[in-house]
């Protein structure tokens, strides 16, 4: 504890109670779990000054982490403070005040001062940030940094003229929590106009960076694509201002901005691979040696009445829950209000994944696919959207887009691409309660799947054992699943294939050691979300191929979160996901597939 603050009675010894703001969002539940995992080291130290800990959480609801960390159920921000946004960075910036004064606040700790991952202040409740939160803080650290001079604008509940908050301070000795925010004048905006966090505005090229998985730039009017790269992995976008906008004759106004269109902009790792684009907003009536900003001003050789979306189909593009996560979902979101009057622009193009994903494709654009990188010429356009939207995993969330989005709509269009080619494929109609079993090779096997399969035989279902590969059709997939009353297999990519299944299907996740939260987070969720009824088989370390190797007290064994915390991905990857097999013990899956066969017998699914 800081000196000025060690204010000690006899007799008493002051304490840090760590509040922790936190949203649902799966990586913000990966972050409170480092952050609690810390403070539970801190606090065992000698003479440590760390009292309890609560993570307050905004989303009306309890989620996963409920039971494993202290936490605090409080309401979200209204839809009027986060307008046509819902930002979990916002939520943790504001999450002390408001209805968290209400609801957390006021209620009664033993510790005399709070730590928070949000605030500093030396009066009152004092709020520090320790270096157990330092992950949190940086993440904060930055989003302050690109937003504070403009953060009044957008949280109503300050201020409603042109100023800046620079500073907050928390008052009173009685418990409520006292807002005070001091001000400096400010420039009024612009044409360059800044809405919320991240996100700059004019009339011509419209940028979001508010997003932690993506940046989605909009071009409008006179909006000029140039094929082929300009440079070494560069592609170039010219949105000339006022020809279709009607701006004033004397706007001067230009500006740069950079997008690499991929929705993993926080993995540095995959975005060093992906191409850059950048967008030259530019008055359409500049003259012309006033043009050097670009190297020439490209004429239309194509001119097309729809507009277009940009994206990548690099990254980890070639891994099923990737292609879908990172790709088809967030096409879908962005590109399904345009009823198919869109033109898809390609960077990266892949033949093998146009004709994978044709049929889905097929449904979000009635036109051909662009290949920018073999395309030379110069595509003009009333609207270019560079990058892609996206909420969570497998998922979107509808009061995130305004525009009716949904995963309902998703699985639409997946019944819309493939129900016509199951009539091609004549695929048996099960008369009995349906089991898929999606079998692995490599990492990850059940190695006694075949008794797995004759037990759930022998309880009545029909078994299917699919053997997914990345040259299996889709709609020979999705024939199978969408028809069937349970899937079973091994966390892996291939659950992605959930979003083929029916709602109120059963969903068995077998869960090897070491991946509970990965299991959790990228299929379990989302399978709820879809209406499934989602099971866990957790793996005892008994089961696991792992046993073989160490000895019964190793962590490995018996505590895998804390080597995942403290190997990371790598030791995570190179353990839990290449060298790990299972066996399920046979009467305690006996027991989930009788309760799933029940519930199917009970009510069967409708049919497609």
């Amino acid at each position: 504890m800081p000196t000025e603050l060690r204010v000690h009675r006899k007799g008493f010894k002051h304490l840090f109670h760590t509040a922790l703001t936190a949203t649902d969002y799966a990586h913000n539940r990966s972050q409170c779990r480092i952050v609690y995992r810390w403070f539970k080291h801190f606090k065992d130290l000698p003479d440590s000054e760390m009292g309890g800990f609560t993570r307050v959480l905004h989303s009306a609801k309890p989620d996963s982490l409920i039971h494993k960390i202290p936490t605090f159920v409080v309401d979200p921000l209204p839809p009027e403070a986060t307008p046509g946004h819902i930002n979990g960075t916002r939520n943790r910036l504001f999450g002390l005040k408001g209805r968290c004064t209400r609801q957390f606040w006021n209620s009664d700790f033993s510790q005399s001062n709070i730590i928070s991952s949000a605030n500093t202040g030396k009066s009152g409740r004092r709020l520090l940030c320790l270096p157990a939160l330092l992950l949190l803080v940086f993440l904060l650290i930055s989003f302050l940094l690109r937003c504070s001079s403009y953060l009044s604008l957008y949280d109503p509940h300050i201020h409603h003229g042109p100023g800046i908050i620079t500073g907050r301070r928390f008052s009173g000795s009685t418990g409520a929590l006292n807002l005070q925010a001091h001000f400096v004048e400010a420039e009024p905006l612009r044409k360059n106009e800044v809405g919320r966090a991240g996100v700059i505005r004019d009339a011509a090229l419209d940028c979001d960076r508010s997003h932690m998985r993506t940046d989605v730039c909009v071009g409008r009017g006179d909006v000029r694509v140039l094929g082929g790269r300009q440079s070494e992995r560069l592609y170039e976008v010219v949105v000339y201002a006022e020809a279709a906008l009607g701006q004033d004759a004397d706007y001067q106004y230009q500006r740069e901005e950079r997008v690499k269109p991929y929705t993993r902009k926080w993995e540095e790792s995959v975005m060093n691979t992906i191409d850059e684009v950048k967008l030259l907003s530019l008055p359409a009536n500049k003259p012309q040696d006033q043009h050097a900003y670009v190297d020439h001003d490209p004429p239309c050789d194509v001119q097309h009445t729809a507009p277009a979306i940009l994206f990548s189909t690099g990254g980890y593009t070639g891994n099923v829950y990737h292609e879908f996560n990172d790709g088809l979902i967030p096409l879908f979101l962005t590109a399904h209000h345009h009823g198919g009057q869109v033109v898809l622009l390609l960077l990266e193009y892949h033949h093998w994944w146009i004709s994978k994903y044709a049929e889905i494709l097929g449904q979000l654009t009635n036109y051909p696919i662009i290949d920018l990188a073999a395309d030379k010429r110069v595509h003009c356009f009333p609207e270019v959207t560079v990058g892609l939207r996206i909420h969570d995993e497998l998922s979107i969330d509808p009061p995130q887009h305004t525009r009716g989005a949904s995963m309902a709509g998703f699985q639409s269009i997946l019944h819309a691409a493939y129900l016509p080619r199951l009539k091609s494929l004549a695929l048996p109609i099960a008369k009995k309660p349906k089991l898929v079993i999606i079998a692995r090779d490599g990492s990850r096997a059940l190695l006694n799947q075949q008794l797995v399969g004759a037990l759930a035989e022998e309880i009545g279902f029909e078994v299917q054992v699919l053997h997914p590969t990345p040259t299996t059709e889709m709609a020979q997939i999705y024939g199978a699943l969408s028809g069937c009353d349970t899937m079973l297999g091994v966390h892996g990519a291939a659950m992605t294939h959930l979003l083929f299944m029916r709602p109120g299907a059963t969903f068995i996740q077998v869960v090897p050691l070491g991946t509970d939260w990965a299991a959790a987070t990228y299929y379990g969720e989302p399978a709820r979300k879809l209406g499934l009824k989602y099971v866990e088989y957790k793996v005892r370390p008994q089961e696991s191929s792992l046993w073989q190797h160490y000895a019964s007290d190793d962590p490995v064994l018996m505590d895998p979160e804390s080597v995942n915390l403290r190997g990371g991905w790598k030791e995570t990857k190179r353990i839990y996901l290449q060298a790990q097999n299972v066996t399920v013990s046979l009467p305690a899956m006996a027991a989930l597939l009788r309760a799933a066969h029940t519930r199917a017998s009970a009510k069967p699914l409708d049919s497609n």
